[in-house]
């Protein structure tokens, strides 16, 4: 790969990685829109076995917050799961992110196992 551009690793990662290895569960992914604007999104992937959907990222607009949305939006993404037969959902998020925490709390999500990242700096 390092005879690649930057624009054919981008190309490369998104069809082969993203792609074939962790394909968007279309109708389980959503996005809000309010006057041609998105307000909210959620995209949903297979990953950790066939029967799990993970919600790979998911936001709202500062500006429409508590509003339900996110609650809404898992509700859709647990209701298509169901129905398109898969068992499980999954997601990660950074305990420092308390509204997110929080609100995945409430809709029945249940701690798991912690990840640790680690990084370097100069």
């Amino acid at each position: 790969m390092t005879d690649k551009t930057d624009e054919e690793m981008k190309d490369y990662f998104n069809t082969q990685i993203i792609k074939n290895h962790f394909p968007l569960i279309e109708d389980a992914s959503v996005a809000l829109l309010k006057n041609n604007q998105v307000i909210a999104f959620a995209f949903v992937h297979q990953s950790h076995g066939d029967k799990n959907g993970q919600l790979w990222i998911m936001g709202v607009r500062p500006n429409f917050r508590r509003q339900g949305f996110g609650k809404g939006m898992l509700n859709h993404i647990k209701t298509t799961l169901i129905k398109q037969g898969f068992v499980s959902t999954s997601l990660n998020v950074d305990i420092s992110n308390t509204s997110a925490y929080n609100l995945y709390l409430s809709q029945g999500y249940v701690k798991d196992w912690t990840l640790v990242n680690f990084a370097w700096t100069k």
